[in-house]
């Protein structure tokens, strides 16, 4: 359990929410592709929280597509519907 930053933005239903990352564990590392939101002082604070687990984090600027309700995982929904067919 990783206690990371969620906030409300001023659009409705729409969270700068650093949970919505994707976490892969290779060679007895974990990775954590995180979006960040331009918003220096959250996007600091998620990757810290990350990093104190001993995660290797990977950034993804997602500040233009959230706005829309998505994140770092809707973003690579398409490629994994590409590899099952």
């Amino acid at each position: 359990m990783v206690p990371i930053p969620v906030v409300p933005s001023t659009q409705p239903f729409v969270w700068l929410s650093y949970d919505n990352a994707l976490v892969d564990v290779r060679e007895g590392r974990t990775h954590v592709i995180m979006p960040t939101y331009g918003v220096p002082e959250l996007d600091r604070a998620a990757r810290a929280a990350f990093e104190r687990v001993g995660a290797i984090v990977h950034e993804v600027r997602v500040d233009r597509l959230f706005r829309q309700g998505g994140s770092v995982r809707c973003v690579v929904e398409p490629l994994a519907m590409v590899e099952r067919g």
